[in-house]
Parts: structure tokens; sequence; C-alpha cells
């Protein structure tokens, strides 16, 4: 290991340790390891503690690293208690546009599919570029997309009372998922 600081940091940047985390990793896996004998000397929840360190460690030093001008995507899926499920989709590009310059912040861009009652969803999106927020509705349901509109300029000045800037938001009807089995298909239909 180097002796001062400036060296460690390029030491550990080049990829030092890896190969020791994915031993730790797969000891911790392992009943009769050394590691896990020496773990079972801690309490239980230390010994998860420990773990979950190991684990965060080893994904933080051993994921590819995202290189600056790469867009950065996370896609979550959050199952609700009704069983219906919210997608929530971030993502940040670092280029949007080729007139982007290079002190412009990156553009995020938040999408969220919510569910509403029993078969309903409302699609928003959020993009925040140039330091301002571009609000976006959609659903098939024009009622809802009528009571969203209602709403929009309470959630407008909300975001205006935390000094978030943003354009008039949009809403458009989207149209129903068709299941008319009398037009003509060629390949595919897939229903979930």
């Amino acid at each position: 290991m180097p002796e001062n600081q400036s060296a460690i940091v390029q030491w550990l940047q080049q990829g030092a340790g890896k190969k020791t985390l994915a031993l730790l990793l797969k000891q911790a896996s392992q009943p009769d390891s050394p590691l896990k004998q020496w773990l079972q000397q801690f309490p239980a929840d230390k010994q998860e503690e420990f773990t979950a360190l190991l684990k965060l460690a080893a994904e933080q030093r051993m994921a590819p690293t995202v290189k600056e001008n790469e867009a950065t995507v996370i896609h979550l899926h959050l199952l609700q208690a009704n069983g219906r499920e919210v997608k929530l989709s971030i993502e940040k590009d670092n280029q949007s546009g080729s007139k982007r310059k290079n002190d412009q912040k990156p553009r995020w861009q938040v999408q969220i599919n919510l569910p509403v009652g029993a078969s309903d969803a409302v699609q928003a999106v959020a993009i925040w570029d140039q330091q301002k927020l571009n609000l976006a509705f959609e659903s098939d349901n024009n009622l809802l997309l009528e009571r969203t509109e209602l709403l929009a300029p309470l959630l407008s000045e909300r975001l205006a009372m935390l000094g978030i800037q943003t354009e008039p938001a949009t809403f458009k009807l989207a149209q129903p998922l068709c299941l008319d089995n009398s037009t003509d298909i060629d390949g595919f239909s897939i229903l979930v």
C-alpha cells in the first residue's frame, strides 16, 4: 500500500482491493469460511451491519464507472399494498442537445407512472433544464386528467414558494389501450 495520501487515491482509482473484496464477499456467503467464523463472535445485528457494509463497499469499488458525459438512468418499480405498481424513472443527461455548453448543468428527467384507483393511472414527467422545471401529465381517463389540470396551479404555487421556476404544465389525453380483436395484426400480441 502506498505511503502518502495522493498515492493512495491513485492506487484506489486503479482498482486496488477489488480481488480482496470479491474474496471477502465469497467468504461471507460460505458457512464454514474463516470470515463467517470470525463474524459469529459478534451479535447478529453487528454481523448484518458488517455484511451490508461489505456489500456496499464492493458495489462502490466494483461497479462500472460512469463517464462524466454519459447519461445516467435509474428505474424503480415500487409495489403498493393494492398490488399496483408505481414506476419511476430518473435520467441525468449531461449532453442533452448539441448546443449544450461545458459550463451548463446537466438535464434531469423524472418520469413517474402513478396508479390511481383500481385501474387508472397518471403519467407525470418533470424535466429540470436550465434552472427551470417543465411538467407534463398524461392519462387515458379524461376526468382524471381534468382533475390533475385543476390541481396543477397549486403545485406550481408550492414550487414557486420553494424558489423553483416552472413553465406552464402540459396535459395530454392518451389513447386508451385497445383490446379490440377485430383488426388484423401481424406478429405477436401479448396482453399481461
